[in-house]
């Protein structure tokens, strides 16, 4: 094993995963990840499409979901919490397979891939706001709909003309959220991918 992949398999232990326990062997990691991450990133995927169907519903008032909006404040909160979360298990499954693949391997490749690896592990690990144009919105529209959700004071239905006017700022949100989780996973995947490439020449 060559210092850049030695290099390699410490920056893929850096990831701060709350997946799986810390003392976990690789195959056990490995195993549990596949089976965590498949289960979470679909249904996340399919969640967020169904907010995205029923938001433009709400918006072109068809079914009469535009007076039932309304009761999507929890689902709404609930789905862009989970969202934050949804790429690790798939990215700690592929890291940990490409890890296990890199054992007492001895190969070079571009070390731009380890330079790219590092900024996506420490992005991943730095996730509380970023990236700031998609979680901060995310973040204040998941406050307002929980609040939506529970609040039971006199100008209730006051405040639900209020979360009216959170249609279309929910779509481009969820939209984008939906955008950010394939995007990161992707971009990780073509990563791995490019290195055992390179393996798979020499």
């Amino acid at each position: 094993m060559n210092p850049q992949i030695e290099e390699r398999i410490e920056i893929i232990k850096s990831l701060n995963s709350t997946t799986g326990k810390a003392d976990q062997s690789l195959d056990k990691r490995i195993r549990w990840t596949r089976i965590s991450g498949i289960f979470n990133y679909a249904f996340t995927s399919i969640f967020l499409i169904f907010i995205i169907f029923i938001t433009i519903l709400s918006l072109l008032d068809m079914g009469h979901f535009g007076e039932k909006w309304p009761k999507f404040g929890l689902a709404v909160s609930l789905i862009i919490s989970m969202s934050i979360q949804a790429p690790f298990s798939v990215v700690d499954f592929l890291l940990s397979r490409h890890r296990k693949k890199l054992l007492n391997s001895n190969f070079s490749f571009d070390n731009r891939w380890n330079d790219s690896l590092d900024l996506q592990i420490d992005s991943l690990n730095n996730r509380r706001f970023k990236p700031y144009m998609i979680k901060i919105p995310a973040f204040t529209i998941s406050i307002v709909a929980l609040i939506q959700s529970f609040l039971a004071l006199d100008d209730y239905e006051k405040f639900n003309i209020y979360w009216g006017y959170f249609k279309v700022p929910v779509l481009i949100v969820i939209s984008l959220l939906l955008w950010y989780i394939n995007r990161v996973i992707y971009l990780v995947w073509q990563n791995i991918k490019s290195v055992e490439a390179s393996a798979n020449q020499d």
